[in-house]
């Protein structure tokens, strides 16, 4: 058992799988520590060594804390992305771009080994050279252009959404040479947007495939902005998927709001969960100032990193928002007036 984290943080114990919150607690018996018995065994002499009326008690912790989150995101967010996109032939991966290592994370991440990987797995990073990378969104958007390609190629029968062998997939890109391009391929783009099938060959997961696509155009310097038609980023979308791949409005989950108007239809107002403030207060108050009113389905997705659970998400929403009853009873969620 490992404490982890800096001197003014809480102390937390870390295992290899869990994290406990520890406290010092009180207690009316006194634990008195004393030496090893000499002398006459009928009458032996021992000294009181120590004694102490607290204990340290151990609450095994459901969900990271959030200053452990927001240090995570922003020790990531502090190294230079690794660029590794691939075209024209040429090994274009970044050189000399420095990661992070699994120990200087332990160092002050208050998580378990374990729980530290889950949390890492949320994000577009690779290992490579013992060190933790994040890779650029140029560089994962070039890639998928590539995979695209091929899988839309009639003459690559072993490169298809549903059935793609990884060895066919390295030959065929322009840089398979590159042993980081097949790192990316392999920690990123097939353990992460594809599932393994029972024959060792890959099928593009749908959902993944399509949020990461939608991600980068909703990218707050991208093009697509506040109240885009959604049959617009339909379009801009589809060029950018294989065939056979297709979008449908739930992948907007937690990436951008669905809104009516009464002239165009749909239209789309990006919001990436990612883009907003870790702070609960601060996230509240921006997704407040884009509607007065929330249904819990369209809210959860933005504050779900701050409660893994739906009971300890409900929790949230109950004691930071007020709730008022809309058309057919359905429960609202409105900002919490002080």
């Amino acid at each position: 058992m490992v404490i982890r984290g800096d001197p003014q943080d809480f102390v937390i114990a870390c295992t290899e799988s869990k994290s406990y919150q520890v406290k010092e607690v009180e207690s009316s018996n006194t634990c008195i520590l004393l030496s090893s018995p000499t002398g006459d065994s009928e009458s032996p002499a021992m000294e009181a060594l120590f004694s102490t009326n607290t204990y340290l008690e151990l609450t095994e912790m459901v969900d990271p804390p959030l200053q452990t989150l927001q240090r995570l995101r922003d020790r990531l967010r502090a190294l230079h992305p690794l660029d590794c996109y691939l075209g024209d032939g040429e090994d274009a991966c970044s050189e000399g771009v420095e990661g992070l290592s699994m120990e200087s994370l332990l160092d002050d991440i208050q998580l378990s080994v374990r729980e530290l990987e889950q949390e890492l797995s949320k994000y577009p990073t690779v290992r490579m050279d013992n060190s933790i990378h994040l890779l650029s969104e140029e560089s994962r958007s070039r890639l998928l252009d590539e995979i695209v390609e091929l899988c839309d190629d009639p003459a690559r029968p072993l490169i298809t959404i549903h059935r793609l062998q990884p060895e066919a997939l390295k030959s065929c890109l322009p840089s398979s040479s590159s042993i980081r391009a097949e790192t990316v391929i392999e920690q990123w783009f097939l353990a992460k947007l594809c599932a393994q099938n029972e024959d060792g060959s890959y099928a593009i997961n749908e959902s993944a495939f399509c949020r990461e696509r939608l991600s980068h155009l909703l990218h707050p310097s991208r093009a697509i902005r506040d109240h885009t038609p959604l049959l617009q980023l339909e379009k801009t979308l589809d060029p950018l998927l294989p065939t056979g791949i297709t979008f449908h409005p739930e992948h907007l989950r937690g990436l951008a709001l669905l809104e009516e108007n009464s002239v165009i239809g749909q239209v789309v107002r990006p919001l990436r969960v990612e883009d907003l403030p870790m702070e609960v207060g601060q996230r509240l108050e921006r997704l407040f100032t884009l509607r007065q009113a929330w249904i819990r389905e369209d809210m959860e997705v933005y504050v779900a990193d701050f409660g893994h659970t739906p009971a300890r998400v409900e929790e949230l929403l109950l004691r930071n928002c007020r709730v008022v009853r809309g058309k057919d009873n359905e429960r609202l969620f409105c900002k919490k007036v002080l």
